[in-house]
Formats: C-alpha cells, sequence, structure tokens
C-alpha cells in the first residue's frame, strides 16, 4: 500500500508533518509521493525540515507560473535532490500518473477574488475517485468542470480555505458519495483516509 501525500496547505511545516503523523498512526513507514498542488516560500524551510524528518521517494511539482514559483521551485528542487528524493515536474490540465494513481489539477481560477489561492483536484485510485475541492472553486469559471467532478467521485472533499460567499450554495453530492468537510487550515490530507461516515 503506497503513501501519496497531496499538499493544498500554505506551505507551513506542521500541515506536512501532521499528515505524515496520521498516516503513521495508520501504520504508514514512509511516504512514498508528496505531491504539491502549488508553491508558497514557506515550503522551501517545511521541506528542508520535513526531508529531514520523514522518508520521501518521490516529489511531484506543478509547472511554475510565475517568477517566484520559478525561485521557489528551484530551491525545493535543489532541496530534493540533496535529500535523495526525486522531483517531478507536473502540467496543470494534464493527467498525471503518480505512482499508481491518476492526478488531475485544474487550472486555479482566475476569475475568483481571494487572498489565497484557490485549489482543486481530482485523484483516481483502483479504490475508486477522490475530488478535492476548495469550497470557492465550484463557483468559479471552472464550476462545470468540477460538477463533472462532483457527479464522477466516489470522495468528494470540500476543503475549508475559504468560506461560501453569502447567497451561494455547494451542488449536492449523490447519497453514494462520501462527503467530508475538510479544515485545511489544520491537516494537508489526512481527511481522504477517513472512514465512510
Amino acid at each position: 500500500c503506497e503513501l501519496l501525500i497531496i499538499d493544498v496547505s500554505d506551505g507551513t511545516y506542521s500541515s506536512l508533518y501532521n499528515a505524515y503523523e496520521w498516516a503513521r498512526e495508520q501504520a504508514f513507514v514512509e511516504a512514498d509521493t508528496l505531491v504539491l498542488t502549488h508553491y508558497h516560500p514557506k515550503h522551501i524551510s517545511s521541506l528542508d525540515k520535513f526531508f529531514g524528518n520523514v522518508v520521501v521517494h518521490d516529489l511531484y511539482l506543478p509547472e511554475p507560473k510565475t517568477s517566484n514559483d520559478i525561485l521557489i521551485l528551484e530551491d525545493i528542487t535543489k532541496l530534493a535532490i540533496e535529500n535523495g528524493v526525486s522531483p517531478t515536474l507536473y502540467e496543470s490540465e494534464e493527467l498525471t500518473r503518480v505512482g499508481s494513481s491518476i492526478l488531475y489539477v485544474p487550472r486555479e481560477d482566475s476569475a475568483i477574488v481571494s487572498s489565497r489561492r484557490i485549489i482543486s483536484f481530482l485523484l483516481r485510485t483502483k479504490q475508486g475517485a477522490i475530488f478535492y475541492a476548495d469550497r470557492l472553486s465550484l463557483l468559479g469559471k471552472n464550476a462545470e468542470l468540477q460538477e463533472v467532478f462532483i457527479n464522477s467521485c466516489d470522495t468528494l472533499i470540500l476543503g475549508s480555505h475559504s468560506p461560501l460567499p453569502e447567497g451561494k450554495e455547494l451542488p449536492a453530492p449523490s447519497s453514494s458519495q462520501r462527503v467530508i468537510i475538510a479544515d485545511a487550515e489544520k491537516f494537508s490530507f489526512e481527511f481522504s483516509f477517513e472512514n465512510n461516515p
């Protein structure tokens, strides 16, 4: 069984390590793969510390979108290589094989005004499909695509990076889906492993 940690946090060490600690309680010893969905300057010091405390084999990094992203990517790539972690770049809006799973990360929705990055991803595994969406991502230009993902996934995780604007409602999931309201401020990905309610 592989451990895949997908980081949707603000890049803090505690977010990464809390996700790993939870997985360790489930008998995982090392992180096979770590995926960043976006870049934060905090990722540099956090990953330096994380790689020193946790065995990670593969690191997936999104193609940089800004000059600041490029600088962060360069530092993270150097850290990964120094720690024996294999870095791989992936493109938004393309299917990417990550271990035995398939990852799809839509482009961030520039129509949404927020002080935080608006993140979502679809992960198809042998056990089914997981769709993670920041609540605001369901209301932007990509809303129709997001609804397709919601209707085709087995597990829907709604992140709590941002509150919903007044008067807006989320699409209703089907009765066969597992729905998790995640606190992305506390944990990066531990919520995707929760049991069915």
